[in-house]
């Protein structure tokens, strides 16, 4: 339960740190390869429905909430596996039995 709770707070946390660290530093970016780069981990949603070929530029307010659900779902789901991967390293190596002390024979 606990690594859905920080899994769901990742989702929200990860797009908007990295919203706030990149998007005041876009303006010094003067190489526009770059730019466009730097936009797609947040924006990625708006790039799907222009391939669909949907202009998305009618309601801002649900154009908003689809970006941020997608984010918070894609986000959400990798730091989840990323929590899962770690918590199975940890129990595999807590799992093996101890060594036996020098003193036992067999």
């Amino acid at each position: 339960m606990k690594r859905l709770v920080l899994s769901v707070v990742g989702g929200f946390v990860i797009p908007f740190l990295y919203s706030i660290i990149v998007g005041p530093l876009t303006p010094y970016i003067k190489n526009p390869t770059l730019n466009q780069l730097a936009m797609y981990p947040v924006r990625w949603p708006i790039l799907i429905l222009f391939r669909l070929g949907f202009v998305p530029f009618e309601n801002e307010i649900a154009l908003l909430l689809y970006i941020i659900i997608c984010n918070v779902c894609l986000y959400s789901l990798l730091s989840y596996f990323l929590l899962w991967r770690f918590s199975k390293r940890k129990k595999t190596a807590q799992s093996l039995p101890p060594n036996p002390p020098p003193f036992i024979q067999h």
